[in-house]
């Protein structure tokens, strides 16, 4: 991606912003504040929209669409424009410093992110860009799952469905759409901190700086696993932060940051401190139209991850409980209106979707240490013990505050008593429990503590201790071994922003393949490739082309809803094809393949595979490197 096509894609979202800061500035809210909340929820305002025009209509998906809506739009916005009460000089002077901060936030990113997309990338990086590259060449709605041929997808993808949309919008192709998208995406987190510090009214001078900087700082688990013999400086040392707790996976935002994913919870990071805010500011104003857009934003953020669904009630009925009575019946007044805003901005959505499966069940044997536990939320401690010690006797006044805390807490709790079993094999069966529960936890508290600090410290040496513990995490928690991580990459391979390399790094023609796919087939074309075991880099010529394959990652595609002896039957089925069993055409036919992929994946995915009689067999159509693409008879007639 050139940097005129990432300027193409900020312009779009700049645009977009626009477009939406009326709408919020109809609910009382200043140009700074609406600003903030415009550049934070403006893609995903869209991307719903766009949601349900291809659903409702049937029509097909293309950029004339996107610039059909962002017009209409823009004509009912600009009268709102003129209606509003002209902004003072001040504000529009904050909106400027912001946009500038912004620019130089982004060059930032673009080199952090290029770093990192030099590296190897088998994790979840194929089902990332998966999903973004198939949206963005769905050719209606509901889209297809690309891992699992002649199945919609119906699993929360809203988040990537949005920056799909926004790179096509700004004609961008669907790799770049990717790495367009992750910068916006934390341009996104920053702008709904920011306006986090505003409308909480954070207090002292770093209520701009404070709630980022909390939200960015990394936990202990440096000191951890020092102590466990991994220096902070080792080559492995930042996704060791992600493997406190054995079988898990344990993020908070510093560190997903650095890994540079468009992950499902990263998605929803905006949308939650949004989700927090709206509700705040509803209860606090009595606000029917703030609930409203409490229940859209909420709608938003199951659609993107439904795992943080849990961990947003827990923390809404938090704030409900620390509120007066006036503000709790008018909340249970609002709540219809919250959940009609919900179910109709996520119809087009829910029309499709078909659950995720999930148990409740409890833990008896934790494998959590208490010295696990401090590692992750340790950093919390001091921040809490400073709060509770200044305001011993004005804890009232900060009930948002100690609501967040005792939201965060209970999480925290929750997951050593009871978790949601995904059908992970023992012992990994707590492992996005923990992992989604502990990361919303994280937030919660970092908002709470931010929300309850007090005005103005007794003691200066308070002030110093705080102002000390954000700088030593803040760079030895987190800075540190991302910047020891970078350098190791650096010093490995050239810097890319061609995230497609990483999944591709020993240059056997995957990448190129997967480019004659999408220039020379329609979106609707099935392929087979290798597929089944997850972070072996199979199947990634399906996420890098939209093309949908017959098989995946087995373990994501059990996600989608889809039965395990489903899975397994399709599993055989292309193994059959490798193989060239007697019934191999009738398989291909069975599913409409019309290529089968052929290199040294499928040869490591299907042991015995007999490349050379499928070569003779059937036509090569493409080749690169060790790659050849082979047409199948049934597509030839």
């Amino acid at each position: 991606m050139s940097a005129m096509t990432f300027l193409k894609i900020y312009a779009v979202w700049f645009l977009l912003s626009v477009i939406v800061c009326p709408i919020i500035l109809k609910m009382r809210i200043r140009l700074f504040g609406a600003w903030l909340a415009a550049r934070a929820i403006s893609p995903f305002f869209f991307a719903l929209i766009l949601m349900h025009i291809l659903r409702w209509s049937g029509v097909a998906w293309g950029g004339y669409l996107f610039w059909l809506a962002v017009s209409v739009s823009g004509m009912l916005a600009l009268p709102s424009y003129k209606k509003y009460k002209k902004p003072r000089v001040k504000e529009w002077r904050a909106v400027a410093e912001l946009e500038i901060f912004l620019l130089l936030l982004a060059v930032l990113l673009f080199f952090i992110f290029a770093v990192n997309y030099g590296g190897g990338a088998a994790g979840e990086r194929p089902l990332d860009l998966g999903l973004v590259t198939s949206l963005w060449c769905a050719p209606k709605f509901p889209p297809h799952d690309f891992w699992f041929s002649g199945h919609t997808l119906n699993t929360y993808y809203l988040g990537s469905w949005t920056y799909a949309a926004l790179g096509r919008g700004a004609g961008a192709l669907p790799h770049e759409s990717y790495f367009g998208g992750l910068i916006i995406l934390w341009m996104q987190v920053i702008c709904a901190a920011l306006l986090a510090a505003r409308l909480f009214g954070f207090r002292g001078r770093m209520n701009r700086f404070f709630p980022i900087m909390i939200l960015m700082i990394g936990h202990a688990g440096v000191i951890y696993n020092w102590f466990n013999g991994v220096s902070p400086i080792s080559r492995n040392a930042l996704i060791r932060l992600t493997r406190i707790i054995p079988y898990t996976i344990n993020e908070n935002p510093a560190v997903a940051f650095w890994v540079s994913e468009l992950h499902a919870h990263v998605m929803a990071l905006p949308l939650m401190l949004l989700w927090i805010m709206s509700l705040v500011l509803a209860i606090r104003k009595k606000s029917f139209s703030l609930a409203a857009m409490s229940g859209t934003i909420g709608a938003m953020l199951c659609m993107t991850d439904m795992w943080l669904a849990i961990p947003s009630l827990i923390c809404g009925f938090s704030i409900l409980a620390g509120q007066k009575r006036p503000e709790i019946i008018f909340a249970i007044k609002a709540l219809p209106l919250k959940v009609a805003a919900a179910l109709l901005v996520s119809s087009a959505f829910l029309i499709d979707y078909k659950s995720y499966p999930l148990r409740f069940l409890q833990v008896k044997n934790s494998m959590t240490t208490i010295s696990q536990m401090l590692a992750l939320f340790g950093v919390m401690l001091p921040f809490l013990a400073i709060i509770i010690y200044e305001n011993k006797k004005r804890i009232a006044e900060r009930r948002l505050g100690f609501s967040m805390i005792a939201a965060g807490i209970l999480l925290i709790i929750f997951c050593e008593f009871i978790y949601l079993d995904n059908q992970f094999p023992p012992p990994g069966e707590r492992q996005n429990t923990v992992f989604r529960f502990h990361y919303a936890a994280w937030i919660f508290l970092a908002i709470g503590i931010c929300a309850a600090f007090p005005r103005k410290f007794k003691k200066h040496i308070l002030s110093l201790t705080v102002k000390f513990l954000i700088l030593l995490f803040f760079i030895g928690g987190n800075i540190i071994p991302a910047l020891a991580n970078l350098c190791y990459l650096m010093k490995e391979q050239p810097t890319s922003i061609d995230m497609r390399k990483g999944l591709d790094r020993g240059s056997s023609g995957k990448i190129e393949a997967a480019e004659w796919l999408f220039s020379h087939t329609s979106a609707g074309a099935v392929i087979v490739e290798s597929a089944g075991a997850p972070y072996k880099r199979f199947a990634t010529i399906s996420s890098m082309s939209g093309r949908m394959a017959v098989l995946g990652e087995a373990d994501k595609v059990s996600n989608h809803a889809i039965p395990a002896a489903m899975i397994r039957e399709r599993l055989d089925d292309v193994y059959r094809i490798y193989l060239d069993k007697p019934e191999s055409d009738a398989v291909l036919k069975k599913y409409g393949v019309k290529y089968i992929v052929l290199g040294l994946s499928e040869i490591q995915a299907f042991p015995g595979c007999q490349n050379e009689r499928l070569i003779q067999k059937y036509e090569t159509v493409f080749q690169a490197g060790e790659t050849k693409i082979l047409q199948t008879r049934a597509d030839k007639n």
